[in-house]
Parts: structure tokens; sequence; C-alpha cells
């Protein structure tokens, strides 16, 4: 599913793709990204840390929904809490058929892997990108 393309060669028109993961953004998406480790801090800071796991989903798509459409988006880090046990990629690419926005990744790319973290902590994660419904862009 999942596909690599270079940023010279994505589409003038972006909304023929799925979720695109920015693995190098330029300085003008870069700047133009929505930080939203803030925004979900301060929702789940309001909820039992029990209660977090199940409703950070709902959490970010509140905050998704708050932000015009295809929206770029970083800093997400705060999602790949350990505590949540959730598939980060699965949230964000369903979250995505609701409403599009793109992300700037915030680990490297290795292959046809997206890392997230260093291997040896509770936060070391890697996606497959054919596993996900994704467009990384380099």
């Amino acid at each position: 599913m999942g596909m690599i393309v270079k940023h010279n060669m994505l589409a003038a028109d972006k909304e023929a793709f799925r979720l695109l993961i920015y693995c190098s953004a330029p300085p003008n998406i870069r700047d133009s990204a929505v930080s939203i480790n803030k925004l979900m801090a301060e929702k789940l800071l309001q909820l039992k840390p029990s209660r977090r796991t199940m409703r950070i989903e709902k959490l970010f798509n509140e905050v998704i929904d708050s932000l015009p459409e295809r929206s770029i988006i970083k800093d997400i880090d705060v999602l790949f809490n350990p505590a949540y046990k959730i598939d980060v990629f699965k949230m964000l690419t369903t979250a995505c058929k609701r409403k599009k926005f793109d992300i700037i990744w915030s680990g490297k790319l290795d292959n046809n892997t997206l890392v997230y973290g260093e291997e040896g902590f509770p936060d070391y994660h890697k996606y497959e990108i054919e596993n996900y419904d994704i467009v990384c862009v380099v």
C-alpha cells in the first residue's frame, strides 16, 4: 500500500494522495506546520492516566478537526508514549480518512521503514511503509 516519492515528483494536486509523511520537509513546509504536542498534552492531562489510551484517538480527532483542511502537522511525539499502547499509524491513517492532513515525520526513514526513537528505548517503533496507506515524501 504505502510508497515513497521524491518531493520534486509530488503531483501538483496533493488531494489525490492519501496521508503524506514528509521525511525531510523543506523549510517552507516545516515553517507552516502546526505543532500538536502541546494541544494533545493539554487534552490528555484532563484525563486520568488509566483513561488516556481509550480516549487518545478521539482527542486526536478533536485536534485535527480544529485545523484547516489539509493542514500539515508536526511534533507528534506525544502519540508515541508507550503507555498508550496504540498503533500510531493506524490511528493517523484512520483520522486522515475523516479529514485530510499531512505530517512532518519526527523520526527517520530507513529503506522502506519509518523509525521513531532509538532502539532499546520504550518509545522505539518501526513501521513498514508497505503496511500502511501512506506516501512518504523524501
